[in-house]
């Protein structure tokens, strides 16, 4: 694996996988982040921890886009298309990721369509994902936003568990608001 500076990978934990791939974990948050507009050198497979994926606006605001953790796939669109990356990915504990790189990613992806297909699918899903946030954005109220966000948080990397809340905290949530944005 090469680091954002063109320089082989030297940590003793990087090491090869299958001869195609580098497990390399990230430092802590903060001390290492895949940032927006730099070019990039490698695809990286999630193994262990939590990341956060923001994009920054022209005035300094900063959007969380995603969380990625365990299992999925990041910096896969600057892979494909050959433009830097698109999106800051920061660790928001250790991550540990097996690391791919351009070349080799994409060698894989002409080799097995299975594989292909199966990033096509997520593609896919991602962009149907930021259409309904759109959505969301253009109909619905800040706090049925929120609302909705939590139960999308809660679906996708939640556990069950009872949550009892006091009535006037129900109260709250539930009190009308503005419906538009």
């Amino acid at each position: 694996m090469r680091d954002d500076r063109g320089t082989s990978c030297r940590r003793p934990t990087c090491r090869k996988v299958r001869g195609w791939t580098t497990e390399c974990p990230f430092p802590a948050r903060l001390e290492r982040e895949d940032r927006a507009h730099e070019p990039s050198t490698h695809v990286l497979l999630i193994l262990n921890g939590w990341t956060k994926v923001t994009a920054s606006a022209a005035n300094g605001y900063e959007a969380l886009l995603a969380l990625r953790g365990p299992g999925d796939i990041i910096t896969e669109s600057a892979a494909l298309t050959g433009r830097v990356r698109s999106a800051t990915v920061t660790p928001l504990e250790p991550v540990e990721a097996v690391a791919v790189e351009h070349d080799r990613f994409r060698e894989l992806l002409a080799a097995t369509s299975q594989v292909a297909l199966r990033l096509l699918g997520l593609t896919a899903d991602r962009t149907r994902a930021a259409d309904r946030r759109r959505l969301e954005f253009a109909s619905m109220s800040v706090r049925e936003r929120f609302a909705a966000l939590l139960l999308d948080l809660a679906r996708t990397h939640g556990r069950r568990a009872l949550l009892i809340l006091r009535p006037d905290v129900l109260r709250q949530i539930a009190r009308p608001g503005p419906t538009a944005p």
